[in-house]
Order: structure tokens, then C-alpha cells, then sequence
């Protein structure tokens, strides 16, 4: 950072000490807080009860963790010792499907043509004739 003017500085210094509050703006904001804080409006008392204000702040964190954490572990109590469910005892329903069934379902589908043979020497597959297409049979 750069260092500033010496009039700058001065023009801070100047802003510094107008803006400060004075002690009557202190105990006016003082005052307006004791009541929001639950505080007495003696200042000796204000100041004991804003002092026990943050460790009653941190109790209640506390007392809530702890009931969070045995929430959770009752939590996981139940799922680890909880019964089981009953095996079922009614009849077992098995399902058959006889071959003739499935075989008969399936659609037929024409076995591969073998490739076609290749000619002699300089012959190509594109002139060698060609067998005709197998026929489907309805099922």
C-alpha cells in the first residue's frame, strides 16, 4: 500500500477524532440496550447482566448439543436392536412355464446364409449369383 501525503494523513486524523463518540453518546447507546438484554437500569447491575449474558448464551448451546447427540444415539439404538420382521409363512407360490410354451412365443427367424463362395481368381463376390431369401412361416 502507498504511504500517504502529510495532508492526508492529517485530513484521517481530523475524521478520526469528529467521529468518535463522546461519552454521553456511550451511555445513551448503554441504556438503550440494558432493556433488550433483560438488564436493571442501575449501571452496576447493567453491567453484571450483560456480562452473564454471553455464558448463558454458551450453557444453552451446550445443553442443546448434548440433547442433539443422545438423540442420535438413541436414534441409532433403534435401528441396531430393533427386531425382525417375521419370516413369511405362508405358502410358496413358484410359477412353471412349460418349454413348449416359450418355444412355441419365440419368433422364428431363418437361419444365416452362409457366405456366398468366391468365383476363381478375379472373380468377386458382387457377380457370384445369389441364393434367394429365406421364407418366414407364420407361427
Amino acid at each position: 500500500m502507498s504511504r500517504l501525503s502529510p495532508e492526508a494523513e492529517q485530513l484521517v486524523r481530523a475524521g478520526r477524532s469528529a467521529l468518535r463518540p463522546s461519552d454521553v453518546d456511550r451511555e445513551r447507546v448503554f441504556q438503550g440496550l440494558l432493556p433488550r438484554v433483560g438488564g436493571s437500569p442501575g449501571v452496576e447491575d447493567g453491567i453484571a447482566e450483560l456480562s452473564h449474558a454471553p455464558a448463558a448464551k454458551a450453557t444453552l448451546v451446550k445443553v442443546s448439543s448434548v440433547l442433539v447427540g443422545f438423540g442420535i444415539a438413541g436414534a441409532g439404538l433403534f435401528f441396531a436392536l430393533r427386531p425382525e420382521p417375521p419370516p413369511n409363512t405362508g405358502p410358496a407360490v413358484t410359477v412353471v412355464v412349460p418349454p413348449a410354451d416359450v418355444a412355441a412365443s419365440a419368433p422364428e427367424e431363418p437361419a444365416p446364409s452362409p457366405p456366398p463362395p468366391r468365383g476363381e481368381a478375379g472373380e468377386s463376390a458382387a457377380s457370384a449369383p445369389r441364393a434367394p431369401p429365406a421364407r418366414r412361416t407364420p407361427a
